[in-house]
Formats: structure tokens, C-alpha cells, sequence
């Protein structure tokens, strides 16, 4: 809006005082236009005396990054991925219902997770009458937490051991998918920017 003070945003003092050249603000919100979780990357502006103008924004629906990289992967027959961020929010997971819902935050699992001191694990719980088994691996850089969430009925009809491959089959899947994820939104950072720029 004009004439709003951002001054103390986290992403002004990120970018004009701390000279980051870019900020992701960690926590999603829900977007009042979309109504869906969404977060806001932030970039510096330049000219070309390398000279700071200011920052520039925008959005990143998490409902659709979710579609396209991690609701159609599947572990364990029925298992499934989601996303929490450092609040325990559940912030990407295929029941849409569940996602930025106070009702499951703090859930006792994802706080085990959090209080971890290891960047991945696997953490035994009960949901809504199943009992299952969640392995979590650390996202670095945004604070967030990658979870591979598996019946544990699926896991016993393989045998034990086939099903103790398949948990650590699904960390080494989670570390990748962590990678990635991390790679993907710092590259949404500066690519689309660029391009803005160029027309500057």
C-alpha cells in the first residue's frame, strides 16, 4: 500500500539493513485473495551502479508447489508426504483441511521431530485411530520439516524387514526431496526477478 512504513518488516531489515539479497519469510500465511497457504519471497533492487532502490515481492502458492512436487509421491502402499514449518503448522499435505489448522498444531509428533537434535529421524505415533510410523528430515535454510507418514499396518504386511528398508528407504527419499525443495524455492528467488529486471 502507498505510504505504509515496512521498515520493520523482517524482509526490509533482511535486505536494506543487513544487505541480504533476497528474504523467504518462513512462516505461510493464508492469502485473502486465493485462501490458500501461500509465502512471500523478497528481493533487492539495484541500479546500475549497484545502487539500493528498494525490494520487490511476491507470492508462492503452496497448494500448488505442493501438487506438483509433493502429493503425488507415495511410501509404504498408503503412506504419504507433507510439509510443517517451525511452528509445527502443517504448512503442505494432501487433506487440504489440515493445513495452517490450530487443531493440529503441536501435535506431540511433530514436536519430537522439532526437538530433535538430528536433521532426520523416525518418530512412532497414533492419528485418528491408526497407529503409524513418520520419518522426518530437516529442511535446511527454511526451517521446515519434511514428513513421509506410513501405516504401520502397510509396514507389517511386508515383514519387518523389508519394512525397516522401506523406513530407511523413505529417509534417504526425504533428504532429496529436502534438497530439492530447498533448491527449488531459492532458485524461485532470483530467476523470476531477473527476468523482471531485464525490463527495468
Amino acid at each position: 500500500a502507498i505510504g505504509l512504513d515496512v521498515s520493520s518488516y523482517k524482509a526490509w531489515k533482511a535486505i536494506a539493513e543487513d544487505n541480504q539479497e533476497s528474504y523467504i519469510d518462513k512462516i505461510p500465511i493464508i492469502s485473502p485473495v486465493s485462501k490458500k497457504p501461500i509465502i512471500v519471497i523478497s528481493h533487492k533492487i539495484t541500479d546500475e551502479n549497484d545502487q539500493f532502490l528498494g525490494i520487490i515481492g511476491y507470492t508462492i502458492n503452496l497448494s500448488n508447489f505442493a501438487e506438483t512436487f509433493i502429493n503425488h509421491y507415495k511410501i509404504a502402499q498408503n503412506g504419504y508426504f507433507y510439509i510443517i514449518d517451525s511452528e509445527t503448522s502443517l504448512i503442505m499435505h494432501p487433506r487440504e483441511e489440515l493445513i495452517l489448522n490450530d487443531k493440529y498444531k503441536n501435535l506431540e509428533w511433530h514436536t519430537k521431530a522439532l526437538s530433535s537434535k538430528e536433521d532426520f529421524g523416525v518418530v512412532k505415533y497414533v492419528f485418528e485411530g491408526d497407529n503409524k510410523t513418520l520419518s522426518f528430515a530437516k529442511i535446511k535454510g527454511l526451517d521446515w520439516y519434511l514428513m513421509a507418514s506410513m501405516f504401520d499396518k502397510d509396514l507389517a504386511k511386508v515383514g519387518t524387514g523389508i519394512g525397516n528398508i522401506i523406513l530407511i528407504i523413505s529417509i534417504v527419499i526425504m533428504l532429496l526431496l529436502a534438497l530439492m525443495i530447498s533448491y527449488l524455492l531459492n532458485q524461485k528467488i532470483s530467476t523470476p526477478i531477473k527476468r523482471v529486471l531485464v525490463g527495468l
